[in-house]
């Protein structure tokens, strides 16, 4: 799993839209998956959308330890750099 999500082009999907299914890499299981959180922005409490981010943000920094010790992948770290950068984006596009 780490291995197909590490050489997936998250750059080159919209909204991190990515199968992980079928991944290049000799080390990336076939049968791979990802889960996503969609949260609306539109029509919330104005910090609702920030409050989310802080809470992943929380079990992306965190979490990543724990959710290994109970056997689960934690997301790459490069990805989880990306994924804060599009959030700062996403923020600025909405103040705006």
């Amino acid at each position: 799993m780490r291995a197909a999500a590490s050489t997936a082009s998250w750059d080159e999907a919209k909204d991190f839209s990515v199968s992980l299914a079928d991944q290049p890499g000799e080390a990336a299981y076939p049968i791979s998956g990802a889960t996503f959180a969609v949260v609306p922005i539109t029509g919330q409490a104005p910090n609702r959308y920030r409050r989310v981010h802080d809470f992943f943000r929380l079990a992306f920094e965190a979490g990543s330890k724990d959710a290994e010790a109970l056997g689960y992948v934690p997301l790459p770290p490069q990805l989880v750099s990306q994924i804060v950068k599009y959030w700062l984006k996403q923020d600025a596009s909405a103040s705006q």
